[in-house]
């Protein structure tokens, strides 16, 4: 018996289908070429459907791109009964009041701090305080809506679930009743946003960033991811390495790929506008190869960035569709939807039923205006500034 046990242990943790081979998910993104000089970028929104339960939507999304590509999205998004969706964040949103005393004061202070942080960049752009939580909400801009709604609807309430109070007086605002947390002009008169290279990338392309278009502040949206910081350390311990060696490896796979793209795109657009088309060409050329390299990097990269958010998903997903007809949807990045996909129909019983796709980037070098030898030496110069930083 004691063997028997094991051996159905082993098998039902190595996810060995019942039937069939084992499923191989294909990636949630891909690249058309109409012809010679066009390309465009596609991301897949696949269905899965259980005999017990509820349909289950991947939908691989961009943090930017043409806002109808987002509206085209947006109805997938609406259908599901709970939309789990990405944004690494170290503020709790849902009050926990069996945490030790210490620990609700220090939530209670970070959430005071963000509610405060709101306010600044409110100030920024209205000159003046908000007259509610409602015109705040409705007016974020540079964190993201996807951060700043969902954490405003958490931030309004205190670490004990009582909603914060709302204080405009002629001296400032305040959330409580504490003369302490005031929070007046002279506070927040030299607030400045920080740089947003996802926004100012799709300005210079003429996109729109995913925060702006998509309708976050729905009622079936639900934040569903990690900390930064709690993912470091999680893959630190895994792979025996410094914290800050995984933060920094993350911050360049983050950072250091966009700023190379957008310093090489906003020089070029700078000489000739005319470059948008072409530089459009390259981002989906240059997106294609995500996927891959992220597959390439670093096993403690891949651990952190996919592996661990997404088993806080795939936990999440079993809580809330156990024994339940709904249809729920998981709104990531398409680098997280293949083994996402695999765990699915491979350990919990799913199958794929439809896979819809939708174009996000376009690039026609035949609407660039540009003359093929102008073409190719953009082209040459551009790829030169990804791999070496330099202006082209």
């Amino acid at each position: 018996m004691k063997f028997l046990i094991v051996g159905l242990t082993f098998f039902l943790t190595m996810c060995v289908p019942l039937w069939g081979d084992e499923y191989q998910s294909p990636r949630y993104e891909r690249i058309l070429h109409p012809d010679s000089q066009h390309a465009i970028l596609q991301t897949a929104a696949c269905r899965f459907t259980h005999p017990q339960k509820g349909d289950v939507w991947l939908i691989a999304a961009l943090h930017m791109s043409p806002k109808s590509y987002y509206q085209s999205l947006q109805p997938i998004l609406d259908s599901c009964d709970v939309v789990l969706f990405e944004c690494a964040t170290n503020l709790d949103f849902r009050p926990d009041t069996s945490r030790p005393e210490k620990t609700l004061r220090e939530d209670n202070q970070r959430r005071l701090s963000a509610l405060a942080a709101m306010v600044a960049e409110f100030y920024y752009y209205h000159k003046r305080f908000p007259k509610s939580f409602a015109e705040m909400r409705k007016n974020l801009v540079w964190l993201g809506k996807s951060v700043y709604v969902h954490v405003l609807n958490g931030m309004s309430i205190d670490a004990y679930g009582n909603p914060f109070e709302f204080h405009l007086t002629d001296s400032g605002l305040n959330f409580t009743r504490d003369s302490r947390f005031i929070i007046m002009p002279k506070h927040v008169a030299n607030f400045q946003p920080p740089p947003d290279p996802g926004r100012i990338l799709a300005n210079i392309l003429g996109y729109v960033t995913q925060q702006s278009a998509i309708r976050y502040d729905k009622r079936n949206f639900e934040h569903c991811d990690l900390d930064a910081k709690l993912t470091a350390q999680k893959t630190a311990e895994k792979f025996k390495i410094p914290v800050e060696q995984v933060l920094r490896e993350r911050a360049t796979m983050n950072s250091g790929e966009s700023e190379k793209i957008i310093r090489a795109m906003t020089h070029a657009t700078r000489v000739n506008p005319k470059f948008r088309n072409l530089l459009r060409y390259m981002l989906v050329l240059q997106s294609g190869n995500f996927e891959k390299d992220l597959e390439e990097a670093a096993p403690s990269m891949r651990y952190s960035v996919i592996t661990l958010r997404n088993e806080h998903i795939l936990k999440r997903l079993a809580q809330i569709t156990d024994g339940d007809k709904r249809a729920y949807g998981v709104f990531f990045g398409a680098g997280h939807m293949p083994p996402i996909a695999e765990r699915l129909v491979n350990c919990e019983g799913y199958k794929p039923a439809e896979t819809l796709w939708f174009s996000a980037y376009d690039g026609d070098l035949k609407t660039s205006d540009l003359s093929p030898d102008e073409i190719h030496t953009w082209l040459s110069k551009f790829n030169a500034t990804l791999k070496n930083g330099a202006h082209p």
